[in-house]
């Protein structure tokens, strides 16, 4: 998708985010993966990636995602992936493997990493915090009429 912008002028280029939770699932492509995350955001295509560990992903795209990646999250998780993380958040292994539940390190840019911990009243409410099935379909259809791509005889109510 990205790759087919390359045709097209630099500011004719629209913004476009690609949400993928389970990364790894998708990672074991390997070789298109990493050209993506190397060539994407020339193409203004910004990556939102989610994975449990970045141990679970191929060594040559693991360096490739940690490189080019601007916001990292880390909590609680096995002592590998934590040594892996410790150097590029700049928090020392023997502080990320004491983390309490609830609590993360978060790192922007070249911004020194911040300790976080989840909003209590994510934690303590029965309130599900996700869109009912009505937001869902309302939420489509803005992102369609706004990207310019919508068709009128597009089925809104169709998954995301």
């Amino acid at each position: 998708m990205a790759l087919q912008r390359a045709f097209e002028q630099e500011h004719y280029r629209k913004p476009c985010y690609l949400f993928v939770d389970e990364f790894h699932n998708l990672a074991s492509g390997g070789s298109s993966m990493e050209t993506i995350f190397s060539e994407a955001r020339k193409y203004k295509l910004h990556l939102i990636v989610g994975t449990q560990s970045v141990n679970q992903l191929p060594v040559s795209l693991k360096d490739m995602v940690i490189n080019n990646t601007a916001i990292k999250l880390v909590g609680i998780n096995g002592l590998t992936a934590l040594k892996s993380q410790a150097g590029d958040l700049g928090v020392p292994f023997t502080i990320l493997k004491t983390l309490p539940p609830f609590y993360f390190y978060l790192k922007q840019d070249h911004y020194g990493a911040r300790k976080i911990k989840s909003p209590d009243f994510l934690l303590k409410s029965r309130k599900r915090y996700f869109l009912s099935k009505q937001e869902q379909i309302k939420l489509k259809s803005q992102i369609l009429s706004q990207s310019n791509l919508y068709r009128a005889n597009e089925n809104l109510q169709s998954d995301f």
